[in-house]
């Protein structure tokens, strides 16, 4: 589900967060910047374990609507994970775990007041602790566990979900405003459009494993190869020629689209200087079927607004 909340987050991982201001809501803006995104610790609940992703970053987002819920579609990658760690021994409360030659800090990605569980090699019963303390290889828990043997397994368990979620953005309460500026474009009156309009806004990496540098089995860093790239398609359905003429007539005009989420809450992408990529020649003609027109548009970059495309979350957040 895409909110306001958990969205600022996830942009903020993709593109460089400025000064959050406001009172509830806040507005956490973001644009593209030399400056390094936000790097996030992904925890992924697989029933009776979790799997923990550590400093990830998205290289792409674009949202999908499943029964007019917006759901955001996040292409990213981590540098470092833990999915588990075998025991090398127990002493009183605390355990040491092997060390392969490939992961010498095999603690790396845990944190104390982790939940925990270890698991038995012999016949997979498992024992729920908490991490008290660490160091690179050896874990000390909060109380003292029963026998554990060499080869049983650490692993991450899940904790009791506690979510502070907002209303979902939705496909009724999206709009799309065009005008000559980002500024008048903020204000201006809606322009419906079909399902299948779309945005992707992309920041790829050069490696999406990550940079590969020496001393570390481990990538080093995310190293971005390009700038950012936006694409944007609107469907428009065909009503007569002078839609053509509205949807053509966009060069060096500006699209801001305002996805928005109870009475205060809203996603806002402003699209600067947009021109027409593909899709501008014709509407898509089928046989029995309804006629749209599909243009695309890339944004470019405006002296005015100093920018070729920003993206603002109001949410319930003061801070991240």
């Amino acid at each position: 589900m895409a909110e306001p909340n958990t969205s600022g987050y996830f942009w903020d991982s993709l593109l460089t967060l400025g000064s959050i201001t406001g009172s509830d809501p806040y507005t956490w803006p973001l644009t593209a910047s030399f400056t390094k995104p936000g790097s996030y610790t992904l925890d992924f609940s697989m029933g009776n374990q979790v799997a923990r992703f550590i400093g990830f970053q998205a290289s792409e987002i674009s949202p999908t609507f499943t029964d007019n819920e917006c759901r955001w579609k996040i292409k990213g990658s981590a540098l470092k994970s833990f999915l588990g760690a075998e025991i090398a021994s127990l002493a009183s409360d605390t355990v040491t775990l092997k060390t392969p030659v490939q992961h010498t800090a095999p603690t790396t990605g845990l944190v104390a007041g982790d939940l925990v569980a270890v698991v038995k090699a012999s016949d997979g019963s498992r024992q729920n602790l908490v991490i008290g303390s660490l160091t690179s290889t050896t874990v000390t828990f909060t109380t003292t566990p029963s026998t554990i043997s060499s080869g049983d397994m650490l692993i991450l368990r899940p904790a009791t979900p506690s979510f502070s979620l907002l209303d979902p953005f939705l496909w009724s309460r999206t709009e799309f405003r065009f005008a000559a500026t980002a500024s008048s474009a903020l204000s201006a009156a809606h322009t419906p459009l079909e399902e299948g309009t779309e945005f992707v806004v992309s920041h790829p990496f050069e490696d999406d494993a990550g940079a590969k540098s020496s001393g570390s089995f481990d990538p080093s860093r995310h190293v971005r190869s390009k700038s950012i790239d936006v694409t944007f398609k609107a469907k428009k359905y065909f009503e007569d020629p002078f839609e053509v003429s509205k949807l053509n007539a966009l060069t060096s005009q500006a699209c801001v689209v305002r996805m928005f989420s109870g009475a205060d809450y809203e996603f806002r992408l402003t699209m600067n200087k947009l021109t027409i990529t593909k899709g501008g020649d014709k509407a898509m003609i089928k046989v029995d079927e309804a006629l749209f027109y599909e243009p695309e548009y890339t944004p470019s970059y405006n002296t005015s607004d100093g920018q070729g495309m920003d993206v603002k979350v109001l949410n319930a957040l003061s801070a991240k």
